[in-house]
């Protein structure tokens, strides 16, 4: 059983516009999008942001259609400037996966790979993580909304806090419409294939419910660098709760046994309550069968107590008709 990857997206589009602030303004609202003034923006005229109502991706011409009535307002852009993506996963499960250094790790060589001339990583307002330590810090922070400064990474999780959205902030101003088109859409795809390698493997079963944990899978290279940090340092597991949605930073295989055990012993008490339940019903079943057995058996002790008071009246009045009979001989013999 695979996660699910359905998810809806929106964008923040910096720039600088040689338009009236009411201008653009009007534009933007015009195809349900907000426009916002934007400080850490330099050097240009006018720094504005646009900003985009969530878009599902099945809208994505539509999505287009409006960003290209957007661009026409910036004519100015540098690398203070940025475009930034918001996704909002409709399964926190699969949201989850993502807040996980595997994850960022995996993302951040992917942008290297695929944007090579790029230096967005090194900006102060999209830096990359450096190491698992660095991010589990950073990313409870941005989970309980600690620090403001901590969301200028090339992921942010800070928007998870009010928006349950996780934005995407490390591509670079945009230059055209084909240009948001090839941004959006590699992020679409890396999303896609990260996702599809992680999958629901069943453990156990347990008086025929179903337990079902993700597990991930590992290249050898993964195993072996992974089975070196055991060798470093211990394993360390972060549990957290926020509104309802549970978020786990799991770091090694230890992480990984404990957290399967705490859903085994989830799972137990789960089960333990629904077989006393059935229990219950199995005696409240057995008790009603019990009372028919009984007011049968009662039934039919009462019928056999009144057949045999029948049989006995029944001789009783056969006794009588034989005296009688004895009684009109003696008459008879008299006379």
């Amino acid at each position: 059983m695979r996660l699910n990857r359905d998810f809806t997206f929106g964008v923040e589009i910096e720039g600088g516009s040689d338009s009236s602030y009411n201008e653009c303004l009007d534009d933007a609202n015009n195809i349900g999008w907000d426009l916002h003034e934007d400080g850490s923006i330099v050097d240009v005229e006018e720094p504005i942001e646009f900003v985009s109502p969530p878009y599902e991706r099945s809208d994505f011409k539509q999505f287009i259609k409006h960003t290209k009535i957007v661009l026409q307002d910036i004519n100015d852009s540098n690398s203070s400037c940025g475009y930034h993506i918001h996704i909002k996963f409709k399964s926190p499960l699969t949201a989850s996966f993502l807040m996980d250094w595997d994850f960022i790790d995996y993302f951040q060589n992917q942008y290297r790979t695929n944007f090579k001339l790029s230096t967005r990583l090194k900006t102060h307002y999209c830096r990359e993580y450096i190491n698992r330590e660095t991010f589990e810090d950073e990313l409870k922070q941005q989970l309980d909304f600690q620090d403001y400064e901590s969301r200028y990474r090339c992921i942010n999780f800070h928007s998870f806090h009010n928006h349950r959205t996780i934005e995407f902030r490390v591509f670079s101003h945009i230059k055209s419409l084909k240009d948001v088109t090839l941004k959006t859409k590699w992020l679409f795809k890396t999303l896609d294939k990260y996702i599809k390698s992680k999958k629901f493997v069943k453990i156990q079963k347990i008086h025929s419910l179903d337990v079902e944990i993700p597990k991930t899978k590992k290249t050898k290279k993964q195993t072996i660098l992974q089975e070196k940090d055991l060798i470093k340092e211990k394993g360390k597991v972060t549990d957290d709760y926020y509104d309802g949605f549970e978020y786990i930073i799991s770091g090694t295989e230890e992480a990984e046994r404990v957290e399967q055990q705490r859903i085994r012993e989830q799972t137990t008490e789960t089960n333990s309550r629904l077989i006393r339940r059935a229990g219950e019903e199995q005696m409240e079943n057995d008790g009603r069968i019990e009372a028919e057995r009984l007011w049968e058996q009662t039934r039919t002790q009462a019928i056999s107590n009144s057949l045999r008071a029948l049989d006995r009246n029944v001789d009783s009045l056969r006794a009588l008709d034989r005296n009688g009979d004895r009684l009109v001989g003696r008459e008879e013999d008299r006379e």
